[in-house]
């Protein structure tokens, strides 16, 4: 009996174990897939936490420099308003997640130390309320990874209850220390479960979107998100403007659909759309489902004859797919693509070049079909 009592705790420890890792895989996965939402809300925190930090310590120096005796303070005071001052510029000539991350948890450390020095230090007899609400925020302000935000949680915590017992009396420093540690452990529970939330809502503004731009059959950008390029693209000075356009259409889809039946016309576009996934990958291209059983295919590079290469390719990986037609001539599904193509010096404007690729796409149906006719 007690072999089984012992075997069912260890049981039980293991599947919270488990459940702790899981919840931490998920959120790290959460950062990762909405890095960018992310990013965004810790560049608003430190953008509004950086300047109240400086005017605040910056008055604090006038302050204690005219009324307080020792010179402690306005060093500590002055110290934090130039260190804030270097992380807001920091912020603000920089974009990187790293570099911002770092900033937090410095200026973190900062306010930390200089907490830890009026609350142990130069208080010793008394209980320091100020590390009492640092330690309670931390794990609410940011959304960064579990074991580190918990981790830095973890570190003040461990530090400034050392620092109690080796400074002031004993009952002093133990009262101070089950202060911090309630409050602690409420900076951890509500921290990790509103940092948690937070995330989600990230994840679900970002699938939201993907929606809005994704088309749901076929997993290709869809026409919105078309717009969206055109509108960035033509933008003064834009670093990525759209040299070549590639029109593209399934031949004969009707056709297909009316002897194969929908679901198989369904599955014949899910099939050419995961091949064209793959290439707008392998050769840095945009393709966008324009409508039914038309593509649309986006260039920026400074190369026609890549191009032209890019449309051939095109054409001859969607006759390997070797989707059965046969009601058509070629027994497989085809594609015919018509292109045109300007260079970065004559930009004529994206709809021009939709517009004179969608006549070389008539053009290349008009010869015959399964071809790449350019104009």
């Amino acid at each position: 009996m007690f072999i089984n009592i012992y075997c069912e705790k260890w049981g039980l420890y293991i599947k919270i174990f488990k459940s702790i890792i899981n919840y931490i895989r998920l959120e790290n996965r959460l950062i990762e897939q909405n890095k960018k939402s992310v990013h965004s809300d810790l560049q608003r925190l430190l953008r509004t936490v950086l300047p109240v930090c400086i005017i605040l310590f910056t008055f604090l120096v006038g302050v204690t420099f005219y009324n307080h005796p020792s010179i402690s303070f306005t060093i500590l005071y002055f110290i934090g308003a130039i260190l804030c001052l270097i992380c807001y510029i920091f912020v603000l000539k920089s974009d990187s997640y790293n570099l911002h991350i770092i900033t937090y948890y410095l200026i973190a450390f900062y306010i930390f130390c200089f907490f830890s020095f009026i609350g142990a230090i130069m208080r010793p007899n008394a209980t320091g309320t100020s590390i009492v609400v640092l330690l309670a925020l931390l794990p609410l302000l940011i959304p960064d990874k579990f074991l580190r935000v918990n981790g830095f949680l973890l570190i003040f915590y461990i530090s400034y209850a050392v620092l109690c017992f080796h400074v002031k009396p004993f009952l002093v420093a133990l009262d101070d220390v089950i202060n911090v540690t309630c409050f602690t452990l409420i900076g951890f529970l509500l921290g990790n479960n509103y940092r948690h939330i937070k995330l989600i809502g990230f994840d679900l503004q970002r699938e939201s979107l993907e929606n809005e731009h994704i088309d749901f059959l076929t997993g290709l950008p869809n026409r919105r998100l078309m717009f969206l390029r055109i509108s960035n693209s033509e933008k003064k000075n834009s670093p990525l403007p759209i040299t070549g356009v590639i029109m593209m259409d399934i031949d004969h889809f009707k056709l297909y659909n009316d002897n194969k039946g929908h679901l198989k016309g369904d599955l014949c576009l899910k099939e050419i759309s995961k091949l064209f996934l793959k290439i707008s990958l392998e050769k840095n291209i945009e393709i966008y489902r324009y409508g039914g059983e038309e593509f649309i295919c986006f260039y920026y590079g400074h190369d026609e004859e890549t191009l032209d290469n890019i449309a051939n390719f095109i054409l001859n990986e969607v006759r390997n797919l070797n989707i059965e037609f046969n009601e058509s001539i070629t027994k497989k599904v085809t594609i015919s693509l018509g292109y045109t193509y300007n260079s970065p010096s004559e930009l004529n404007g994206t709809s021009y070049l939709i517009d004179i690729a969608d006549k070389a796409l008539y053009l290349a149906k008009n010869s015959g079909r399964n071809t790449v006719k350019k104009i």
